[in-house]
């Protein structure tokens, strides 16, 4: 088997309008890269997608990954994939999952393999209750808005991009 046949992957899974170029989502994938993982990801025009045409898109994705080597990093829209994850047995690292969605809640409190979740406490899709509940390792930026940003505070939000950057790391070395 070859190098990169072998080599555990990081699927990422973008949002609405928040690709991988964006912050979470770039410096996770540079994190992965770090640690050895390959970085792939699923890529759609979501704004032309239907959610049902956004799952049925990333679900092949998904359920090429192996539950013992991989991990899916999802941010938004892209936890529209975490049940077909959570039923498999992949570790997900979500960034603001759509929480206020009952498929998405009944997922993340399945509890099936390890998971991360972040989000903001201003974000209407984020539930911390739910969340800090549901026996996964949970990053909070308290008052921080659906893109993980705090609304006229570019310092506190780029303390916690730094914060989630670390907790991502920690996260994946854990999975090792």
């Amino acid at each position: 088997m070859s190098e990169v046949e072998s080599s555990r992957v990081a699927l990422l899974l973008p949002g609405r309008g928040y690709t991988v170029d964006h912050p979470a989502l770039y410096y996770a994938a540079e994190v992965a890269r770090e640690l050895g993982w390959r970085a792939d990801s699923v890529s759609w025009d979501a704004t032309d997608l239907s959610d049902q045409q956004v799952v049925a898109h990333g679900r092949a994705a998904v359920s090429a990954l192996r539950p013992d080597r991989d991990v899916v990093i999802g941010k938004s829209l892209g936890s529209l994939l975490l049940p077909d994850a959570v039923d498999r047995g992949v570790p997900g690292v979500w960034l603001t999952p759509l929480l206020h969605r009952d498929e998405i809640r009944a997922s993340v409190l399945q509890g099936i393999g390890p998971a991360l979740l972040v989000g903001g406490s201003a974000d209407e899709s984020w539930d911390s209750g739910l969340a800090h509940q549901s026996g996964h390792v949970v990053h909070e930026l308290r008052g921080g808005d659906h893109r993980l940003q705090l609304p006229g505070d570019a310092v506190g939000s780029a303390r916690f991009l730094v914060s989630l950057v670390e907790q991502v790391r920690s996260f994946l070395v854990g999975l090792s």
